[in-house]
């Protein structure tokens, strides 16, 4: 017993001493898995970090880059911007030209028509009084030839006469009667010649004068219408100088209003941009303060790679600004002033609309570039209307 006893203890001793070395293999094992774990939990955790770093500069970097885009964009916005506030003024200035240069073709145009009916008169005028000369002048000859008959029948009655008291002295003297009857017919004949030439001088002299009336008449007219031709000559030249200028100033006008409009669409397309940008940049930022606000784990920080990945895939919409008008002190005053003078207008006072017009377009150049904008197509429609 005490054999099998002792033997017991030793079997029992060895199989202690077996469980001990299993139990101490078992802990040198744990102990080393535990080791391994936390170099793995180490690497993992720095790995982490050193990720969150990256991607903390990268957002960062990100960030400051849309800045500057959106800064140079807005800059470039700003000095496009100026520019067409530059056009616009320029617009306003050849509109005024316009409306100055259509009222000189309106005046000149009314200068020239008025010219014209006075040409159309003086050539009635003088077509009337040839007409009336040449009836004149026809009657002239038949009264002449009728006058004429009557001198010729009123010569042969005297000659006749003549002759008779001729003989009567021939008979009653002595001498010569065949000399003396020669002597008392050349007598004769010299009266009857002086009354001849008496009668064709008085007749050529009414003819003459007839004549000069005509005459004075051809050269009033030629001097009257050589003046009105040489007016509406110079009136003609004018106003196709002034037309070339029109046309020149509608050409300008037109290319500015072009420019205008290209220049705003450009510029909205900007703005377009710029607001993106802007839309990228909050995204970014507030990726940005979720990293800052805490230490990422790794699932929130492949949360946030993703996301940054997809937001630079997907289309971003623009986000609308809320804009606060605050308009400056000319702007309600130019668009009392538009009013009232399409009011004017309305009623048939031109000339009110006119100075309101004109007011108008004074404060229009003091107000800021968005009031300009705002006012530019209201002004433009009232200049449409003042000359139409």
């Amino acid at each position: 017993l005490k054999e099998l006893a002792s033997k017991y203890d030793q079997i029992k001793s060895e199989k202690f001493e077996v469980l001990k070395k299993s139990l101490d293999k078992s802990a040198e094992q744990k102990s080393k898995l535990d080791e391994i774990k936390q170099l793995q939990d180490n690497e993992e955790a720095a790995k982490l970090d050193y990720d969150f770093k990256q991607l903390l500069t990268k957002l960062t970097d990100q960030v400051k880059e849309l800045d500057n885009q959106i800064s140079e964009k807005e800059s470039y916005f700003d000095q496009q911007d100026t520019k067409i506030d530059s056009v616009v003024e320029t617009i306003i200035e050849k509109s005024s030209i316009l409306k100055d240069l259509d009222e000189d073709l309106k005046g000149k145009d009314e200068i020239l028509s008025n010219l014209k009916q006075k040409r159309d008169h003086l050539e009635e005028q003088n077509k009337k009084r040839l007409e009336d000369w040449e009836i004149e002048h026809k009657n002239y000859l038949d009264e002449s030839l009728i006058r004429k008959r009557e001198f010729e029948t009123s010569l042969l009655e005297k000659e006749k006469n003549l002759l008779t008291n001729a003989l009567k002295d021939i008979k009653g003297s002595i001498g010569n009667k065949a000399k003396l009857d020669r002597l008392k017919r050349m007598e004769i004949k010299a009266k009857l010649s002086v009354d001849q030439e008496k009668f064709r001088s008085a007749e050529k002299n009414i003819e003459q004068n007839m004549l000069k009336e005509k005459k004075k008449l051809d050269d009033h007219y030629k001097s009257d219408m050589v003046n009105i031709k040489s007016k509406i000559s110079s009136q003609q030249k004018q106003l196709s100088e002034v037309r070339k200028k029109a046309d020149l100033s509608k050409g300008q006008h037109k290319k500015f209003v072009s420019e205008k409009t290209k220049k705003e669409e450009s510029l909205s397309k900007i703005r377009k941009d710029i607001e993106k940008l802007e839309v990228r940049r909050d995204e970014l930022r507030h990726n940005l303060r979720n990293l800052e606000r805490s230490r990422p784990d790794k699932g929130l920080l492949n949360s946030l790679v993703k996301s940054l990945n997809e937001t630079k895939q997907k289309k971003v919409v623009p986000r609308q600004k809320p804009q606060i008008a605050v308009k400056s002190s000319g702007f309600d005053k130019c668009n009392i002033n538009i009013e009232n003078s399409i009011k004017a207008l309305d009623v048939s006072n031109f000339d009110g609309a006119k100075s309101y017009y004109t007011q108008a377009k004074m404060l229009y150049s003091s107000l800021t570039q968005e009031e300009k904008k705002q006012t530019y197509d209201k002004l433009m429609k009232l200049y449409n209307k003042l000359n139409s």
